[in-house]
């Protein structure tokens, strides 16, 4: 959990490199919360009658800077640019290759984004 937290402190921080470690943690607790969300923000939907996931909805705009921060900084540690991001663009192919790059080991030593994140 600490590396979601680190993540949302660095959340305006594009530049640097983000480790496989740091970014797959952030994704796994970003879903982890995000369904206990869903979960809670559906119960009260039921009670309150409400036709939209207001507290979902708020959650994922409040995470959506962090996620592009860490993914741009992911690519960096791949030494990719953060412009590669909008390969997201690309219906279906485009998020099997990031997912792919997100998988992919960090370039060794430093690179012209910064020196390697230490764990």
């Amino acid at each position: 959990m600490y590396w979601y937290f680190e993540v949302i402190g660095k959340c305006v921080n594009f530049k640097g490199r983000s480790g496989r470690k740091e970014y797959w943690m952030f994704v796994f607790f970003y879903f982890i919360f995000g369904l206990a969300i869903i979960i809670l923000d559906r119960f009260i939907m039921d009670l309150t009658e409400r036709k939209f996931m207001v507290i979902s909805l708020i959650y994922n705009l409040t995470m959506l800077l962090p996620g592009i921060a860490v993914t741009i900084r992911r690519l960096h540690d791949i030494d990719k640019r953060g412009r590669m991001i909008f390969i997201l663009f690309l219906p279906l192919i485009g998020l099997i290759w990031l997912w792919i790059l997100m998988m992919t080991k960090g370039s060794p030593g430093d690179n012209q984004y910064g020196p390697t994140q230490t764990a």
